[in-house]
Parts: structure tokens; C-alpha cells; sequence
């Protein structure tokens, strides 16, 4: 028993911790309350005919006369071809049940917690690795909106990040595991967030085949690759039946080019989404700083600011009555950046952003660099229209990328890319035999550029 406890000890560890947490952190759940979710209330509402026809006749209908005048209902929760993968039903703890925001955290913070182990980061740094990516705040504000399939997918395909980086460390049976299992999962829940993850690792797979050049390793490496590539198509090829029905379904869609509904058919001639309409959630300049800077520009679109604050002090003290002023504070506008509306911008922390610049200042190896890569890839990216070349240029030449709308998600890349080079710079500190001094001549280096930013 005692051997038992040292060696999985920790782990039973930062399951309380992980759990203790996330309840405590939604503990109204545990009052039996839910959050309102617009997109989820819509969804009810959008599927609610097949629910009911499947609940009645115990046989699925695939057409829907309640959205546009009649339209195929699969999409909308209607049909059999999503109940193929056998793995699929496992992501149902991302919507079911009124504690499902816990367990929403849970999930986050195993998997970024084993992210943080594949990289060997200490046990008991993973613990808090895992809180602190977690804790970004786009990750909460896609719970609140009721973005689940972003949830899920953000948090299982990060593992199989975790897979790609122990399958070139010749980890092969654990690596594939994780690539293979987690693709099956993750991928097809949100085809977009997956798609902005394995960019990121596309960029690390660059980094691999530098290092495996220089080493004069190229036999590794296409081992690896290949490895790699294998797992990840088994674990797309379980949901085969949702990615060939969604690329079917899309050819009549918007993403396709065309659309009998779309005016115009203004996205016929690039076989994608307008251009103007997929960057309308454009990320702006000035505000990438919120990443180091909580509410740099403002915060959600409206918010309750409550009767404490100056503005209601303020409009009292014009003569607006206590009901007016009232009604306004509980709705005020908050956010004053580009984007049309948001619930909450991106938030990493102050100390993660610290965190980074000390591991671009201490970390070896081409992690620092991809890393980094990714970060202002993402960021560069997110900005959309506000850069528009580089936004073209991908919409034009990247395959895919033009079916994806509100390019500012892409910032999830650097959400993860930040922390986790954070988290490696931790790790070299508490390396033994280190050079103490150099090391907090460093530390204040960072601390510097972070104070300057």
C-alpha cells in the first residue's frame, strides 16, 4: 500500500484537487442551477421536432420543417450517423446534466494536466499547469455561451498534442494511444478548434524534422511520422459517417460556395465563406494586449456593473432615477474593441505572459521556438481583417481554412502555447545544477519586459 501511494499518490492528489476545484468554482450547480446558454437554448429549440419525432416513433427522421422553410435535419440532432462512433457518447459530459460546467473544468484539467506530464513538467507543477491553462478565460466564457463542442474539442485534442510530442521521444505505444483514442473523441465535435490545434502542431512537427535533421535522425523521425499520421487517421476514420455527411452537407451550404439562401451567392467564387463575413469576429491590434491586461478593452459586450459602481453613483447624481439607472448598470456596455460583440475577451494572465518570456529565455530546443511560432501565428491570425493580406492569403491558398468563421478563436493556439512554454521554463528551473545566479538574472529580465509591456 505504501509503495502504491508513492507512486500514484500525486495522481490521487490532483483528482481532489481537480474536482474540489471545479465544484468549488461552480458551486451553484450544486444548488441545482444551470447556466443560460443562448446556443444552447437554441439548439433545444432547432432540434427539438427530430427529439420528439425519434422520442415518439423510436425512428429517426432526417428532414425538419421547423428551420427555413424545411431543411435535412442532421446537423441539428436528427439522424443516426453521429451514434456510429462508439466513443461519441462520451463527450455527452460537456452538455448533460445541470453540474455539466464542473465536470466541463474536470475534463480541462486532466487533459491539460497530462499535456503538461507528456512534457515531463513535475507532478505537483502539472497540478497547478493544468489550473492555470484552464483557467484562461475563453475557456470559461465558450462554457457560458454554450460553445460545447469548442469544450470538448479544446480539451481532448490537446491530448493528442501530448501524443504527437511522446511519440518522437520513441514513447510509441502511450504516444499512439493518446493520438489515436483522443482524435476518435475530440475530433469531430468541432471540426475548427481541432483544425486550429493540429495547425499548431503541424508547426512543432517543423521543429521535429530540424532537430531530426541536424541529429542526422531522419529514420526516427519518418518513423515517428508515420506512427503519428496512422493513429491520428484511425481515430478520424471512427467518424467517417459525420465527416463525409458534414463535407456533403456543406458542398449546399455557405462554406461550400453556395447557397440558394445566401443573396447573391456571394461566396460562390471561393468555394468558401465571404471573406467580410468570416472576419467579422476580428481581433484588434490594440487588443491582443488583453491577453496580458484583463479588460485592456473593456469586458463583455454588456455587464453588470452593479449600483456600487461610479457610473450608477454618476447617473444619480444627474437626476436619472434609481429604476433607470438600475436598469442600465445590469446591462451596461462594456467592451469597446473591434469585434461586433463579445461575452469576454482573452485573457492568459500577467503571470503566464511572464512565464513565456522567461521560457524564450531559458528553455533549449525547438519547442521554444514553435511555440513561439504558434503564439504570434495565432495572434497574427486572430487579427483577420485588421490584417488582411495575411488573412486573404490563408482564405486563398490554406486548404479549409476559408470554412471557418470568427477567426479570433484562433487565439485557443495561444492559449496553450503560452502556458506550456511557461510551464517548461518552470521545469528548467527546478533542474539541479543549474546556474542559480544566471537563472535570476533572467527571471528579472522577464520580469522587466513583462513590467514594460
Amino acid at each position: 500500500m505504501k509503495e502504491f501511494f508513492k507512486r500514484f499518490g500525486v495522481y490521487i492528489v490532483a483528482a481532489v484537487v481537480f474536482i474540489v476545484v471545479a465544484f468549488a468554482y461552480c458551486f451553484p450547480v450544486l444548488q441545482g442551477k444551470v447556466i443560460y446558454a443562448g446556443d444552447n437554448l437554441n439548439a433545444e429549440c432547432a432540434s427539438h421536432e427530430a427529439m420528439e419525432y425519434a422520442r415518439t416513433t423510436g425512428d429517426h427522421t432526417w428532414w425538419t420543417g421547423s428551420m427555413f422553410c424545411g431543411m435535412p435535419d442532421y446537423q441539428i440532432g436528427g439522424g443516426q450517423y453521429k451514434t456510429d462512433n462508439w466513443l461519441r457518447p462520451l463527450t455527452a459530459i460537456f452538455h448533460r446534466g445541470h453540474a455539466h460546467t464542473a465536470w466541463v473544468f474536470i475534463i480541462y484539467f486532466i487533459c491539460f494536466f497530462a499535456l503538461l506530464r507528456s512534457f515531463d513538467v513535475d507532478k505537483w507543477l502539472s497540478i497547478v499547469g493544468a489550473l492555470a491553462i484552464a483557467f484562461s478565460t475563453y475557456f470559461i466564457v465558450i462554457i457560458a455561451a454554450g460553445h460545447n463542442g469548442k469544450t470538448s474539442t479544446i480539451a481532448l485534442i490537446s491530448v493528442v498534442f501530448a501524443g504527437f510530442y511522446l511519440i518522437f521521444r520513441k514513447k510509441y505505444a502511450l504516444g499512439a494511444i493518446f493520438a489515436m483514442v483522443f482524435t476518435a473523441i475530440g475530433f469531430s465535435t468541432h471540426p475548427q478548434m481541432a483544425y486550429y490545434i493540429f495547425m499548431m502542431i503541424g508547426l512543432c512537427l517543423f521543429g521535429e524534422l530540424y532537430t531530426h535533421i541536424r541529429e542526422k535522425r531522419m529514420k526516427d523521425f519518418a518513423v515517428a511520422t508515420l506512427i503519428f499520421i496512422a493513429s491520428v487517421g484511425l481515430g478520424m476514420g471512427t467518424s467517417c459517417s459525420n465527416v463525409f455527411a458534414n463535407a456533403e452537407y456543406t458542398r449546399e451550404t455557405m462554406r461550400g460556395g453556395h447557397s440558394d439562401l445566401t443573396k447573391d451567392d456571394a461566396a460562390a467564387n471561393t468555394k468558401g465563406l465571404d471573406l467580410d463575413y468570416a472576419t467579422q469576429w476580428s481581433y484588434g491590434k490594440d487588443e491582443t494586449f488583453s491577453l496580458l491586461i484583463p479588460g485592456f478593452m473593456g469586458g463583455a459586450s454588456t455587464m453588470n456593473i452593479g449600483k456600487e459602481s461610479d457610473v450608477y453613483k454618476t447617473l444619480i447624481s444627474r437626476g436619472v432615477t434609481p429604476q433607470a439607472a438600475r436598469g442600465f448598470v445590469e446591462d451596461a456596455p462594456m467592451y469597446w474593441g473591434d469585434q461586433p460583440f463579445t461575452a469576454g475577451n482573452v485573457y492568459v494572465g500577467a503571470i503566464i505572459c511572464f512565464l513565456f518570456i522567461l521560457g524564450l529565455l531559458i528553455v533549449k530546443g525547438p519547442y521554444k521556438w514553435t511555440l513561439l511560432l504558434a503564439t504570434l501565428f495565432s495572434i497574427c491570425l486572430a487579427w483577420g481583417h485588421n490584417w488582411m493580406g495575411l488573412t486573404e492569403f490563408f482564405f486563398k491558398y490554406f486548404p479549409l481554412y476559408n470554412k471557418f468563421r470568427a477567426v479570433s478563436s484562433i487565439l485557443i493556439v495561444a492559449e496553450i502555447a503560452m502556458p506550456l512554454l511557461g510551464f517548461l521554463a518552470l521545469r528548467e528551473l527546478m533542474q539541479d545544477g543549474v546556474d542559480r545566479k544566471k537563472m535570476l538574472a533572467k527571471v528579472g529580465i522577464a520580469g522587466g519586459i513583462t513590467a514594460a509591456l
